[in-house]
Parts: C-alpha cells; sequence; structure tokens
C-alpha cells in the first residue's frame, strides 16, 4: 500500500469510542517516540521510558541535567506539532522563517536560560567547519538569504500528489537545512522538527529516525552531501509507512489481527502471503519480528488479485 492509501484507511477508521481510544493511545506513542529518538541522535543517553516519565509526569531521572533540558526543549516543539492539523485552506507558505526561529528557540530556551542568556542568538555569526566530510556550510552572511529562499522553494508543498514527490520534498528540505546549518547548535534537531511540521500539515504522522535506521540515515546524509538525496528520501520512507502502519493497526481491535499463516487455506499459500506482504500487495503490521495481518486485508489483497486477472500461462 502507498502512503497516501495507507492514510486513507486511519481516516476511514471507525468512530466508536474503544476505536478512537486506541488510536489516540498509538498516535501519543509515536510522537513521544519520535521525541525519544531525536534526542538520542542528538546525544542524550536517557533511555526512552525514562524520558517519556519526565515529559509526561516531570518526573527527573537519574543523568546530566543537560540532557533533561534538551529534552524538555525538544518534546515541547514536538508536542506542538503534534497538535497540528492539516493545511486544507489556500496558503502562501506552508512554513515560514519565523516559525523555524520559534521552534529553534523553543528547543534551546531551557538550556539557554541555564547559561544566563535571555535569547539565544537568531542566525549564527561566523562560518563553521565542514559538518560531515565533503559538506560545507553556507557563510554566515547568506544565511538570511538561503532561509528566505528555502521557504520560498519548499512552502508550496510537494510538487505533485504522490509519494515519490511528498518523499523528494522531504529530503530537499532536510538537506537545504543541514547546508544551510542556520543556527549556532540545534541544527539537526530543527531539521527533523521542520520536516515533521510539513507532513503535519499535510496530514501525516512524524518520522520516526529509530535506532534500526540510524546507520543507513547517516550513510543517507552522506549521500545528500554529494547531491544524491534519493537514499535520504527513501529513509524518510520508510520511517513514515512504520509510523502509518502502526496508526492503521490500532484502528483494529488486537482480537482481529493474526500471523499470516492464520490466513492460509487452499489457493492461498504461506509463501504467497508473504510475497504479497514484501511487494506491498498485502498490507501487514510489524509486530515484534512477526508480521501479522486481518482477513479484511487478506480479503482486499484477493479481491484486487482476481480483478487484476492472472497472466496467461506461456506454452513450453
Amino acid at each position: 500500500m502507498t502512503v497516501q492509501e495507507l492514510r486513507s484507511e486511519i481516516e476511514r477508521r471507525p468512530a466508536d469510542a474503544a476505536t478512537q481510544r486506541r488510536f489516540e493511545r498509538a498516535r501519543r506513542d509515536v510522537v513521544y517516540e519520535e521525541v525519544s529518538a531525536s534526542c538520542a541522535i542528538a546525544g542524550v543517553q536517557l533511555p526512552s521510558t525514562a524520558i517519556r516519565r519526565l515529559v509526561e509526569r516531570g518526573l527527573a531521572p537519574a543523568g546530566p541535567i543537560g540532557d533533561h533540558l534538551l529534552v524538555l526543549g525538544y518534546a515541547h516543539a514536538a508536542l506542538g506539532i503534534a497538535r497540528e492539523r492539516p493545511v486544507t485552506a489556500p496558503v502562501r507558505r506552508l512554513i515560514t522563517v519565523p516559525e523555524i526561529e520559534r521552534l529553534h528557540m523553543t528547543i534551546v530556551a531551557p538550556l539557554a536560560a541555564t547559561r544566563g542568556a535571555v535569547r539565544p542568538e537568531a542566525w549564527r555569526r561566523t562560518n563553521l567547519p565542514p559538518v560531515r566530510e565533503g559538506m560545507v556550510t553556507v557563510p554566515h552572511w547568506l544565511i538570511e538569504f538561503e532561509m528566505s529562499a528555502l521557504v520560498d522553494r519548499i512552502g508550496g508543498g510537494p510538487a505533485t500528489a504522490t509519494d515519490d514527490a511528498l518523499f523528494a520534498w522531504l529530503a530537499d528540505t532536510y538537506e537545504r537545512l543541514e547546508r544551510i546549518q542556520p543556527f549556532v547548535e540545534g541544527n539537526g534537531r530543527v531539521a527533523r522538527l521542520v520536516v515533521n511540521l510539513m507532513l503535519a500539515r499535510v496530514g501525516y504522522p512524524p518520522v520516526t529516525i529509530s535506532a534500526q535506521l540510524l546507520d543507513a540515515y547517516r550513510r543517507a546524509l552522506r549521500a545528500a552531501d554529494a547531491g544524491d538525496r534519493a537514499p535520504l528520501a527513501a529513509i524518510f520512507e520508510r520511517a513514515l509507512r512504520a509510523n502509518l502502519a502502526r496508526l492503521v493497526a490500532a484502528t483494529f481491535d488486537a482480537r482481529h489481527l493474526a500471523p499470516l499463516a492464520a490466513f492460509a487455506r487452499k489457493g492461498v499459500s504461506l509463501d504467497a502471503l508473504r510475497k504479497a506482504a514484501q511487494r506491498g500487495r498485502l498490507h501487514t503490521v510489524a509486530h515484534g519480528r512477526q508480521l501479522v495481518t486481518t482477513q479484511e486485508w487478506v480479503e482486499r489483497y484477493l479481491d484486487e488479485k482476481s480483478r487484476a486477472g492472472r497472466p496467461p500461462r506461456r506454452g513450453r
């Protein structure tokens, strides 16, 4: 299924109270796990359970105060984005430069307060060494111009209403922010928040750069530095698809989800179901290391297969 089809599944979810509770619980889990993953990329050593207790209940775990403050700043911004609703009315831009500045202020304010700063500097005022080999950042005197050019470039949304255009748009946004490095600190966190803010405004949940994606994500950043954004777009697709699939699964009672083997029968082998899942023709959800699906998804796959017809056999 495409990410648009997964989103449609979510939009068609039943309106009963039990489904809504499951869905909202899954949506909160997705947001908190994105906070934990992004803060881990920024160097925070706290486990995800401690981060959630800190943000939800104010229970400070053992660890550096700097980690606590970084988490609180990032979580404040991420939870604000989670409350965003898709933009439906025509707007000049989906995002503006002042909004990016405010995101930065939100995530660095807790740490800045401990340093005695009233307000962190908006743009950096010095040039930076390369963040990674092969990636040269924008000179500081061009930052304001480059940021204005960036929101003009990305603010209109994806070029077309396709999955490929969506992820190319996100990868372009992230790569440009990484290259501009507009702030003294927090640039990676800002770039991830900007991506998630734009996703929220076009009707999608956030992307989570989980530990499982981290090595591929870092390779993708190096490829983007060299001008190839396709691997970064692919990382965003994998991350978004995983979160969408999780939310779709939450719209079903757990009793309706079962391993693929439970749906194998005469004429529909387990091997055929596995291959259909690998090719994206049968919707499944990862449950630990196991793929699970529902009777409805299996019937939909079989119906689509029947309508498509079987290719004619070739004579030997």
